[in-house]
């Protein structure tokens, strides 16, 4: 696996013990928020490690402090890995989640044997929990990443499948 799809931070690192890398600082995420939250805009934020997830939940929970929003609609998109705690938290804050289920068929296979693990490459895009709290979402594929095939990103979602060679086949 290349170490670019190892970049996520996650809150218990790698097998191998790298710490993945910020794309955008958790300060910078606060400050835009500051600026674009009072103002109603709807805002969409790609995260897909727990601990970027993590961060992005106090951001958001500070502005609602500050700012309450009713329907801010603020919308998770990737939402690769996250925790049951943390998917009751976006549910609490009323987010909206914009998936990618083709993460769990073409990286889960991998990310268990030398990214992060069975148990938590097995929780990747945690659908059935998002259904459980209510959250509306959507699917997406990230297209370079997943194949523009909607019927197949359904069927992902569904059987949520880890067949590295039905991955090479559909692409």
């Amino acid at each position: 696996m290349d170490i670019g799809l190892k970049l996520m931070m996650m809150e218990d690192g790698y097998l191998d013990g790298h710490e993945g890398e910020w794309i955008q600082n958790p300060e910078t995420i606060s400050e835009l928020f500051d600026i674009f939250w009072p103002l109603e805009y709807q805002i969409h934020i790609h995260v897909k490690g727990d601990k970027g997830m993590n961060e992005l939940l106090k951001v958001i929970e500070r502005k609602m402090k500050e700012f309450p929003r009713e329907d801010h609609r603020t919308t998770i998109v990737h939402f690769a890995n996250s925790t049951d705690k943390q998917v009751k938290k976006l549910s609490e804050l009323g987010c909206i989640i914009s998936a990618n289920p083709y993460y769990v068929t073409a990286f889960s296979d991998n990310y268990s044997k030398i990214g992060l693990g069975p148990e938590r490459a097995s929780a990747m895009v945690r659908s059935g929990t998002v259904e459980k709290y209510n959250i509306p979402y959507s699917l997406h594929s990230d297209l370079p990443i997943g194949p523009s095939d909607p019927l197949y990103l359904a069927w992902c979602a569904v059987t949520r499948n880890h067949c590295m060679a039905m991955c090479i086949a559909r692409t």
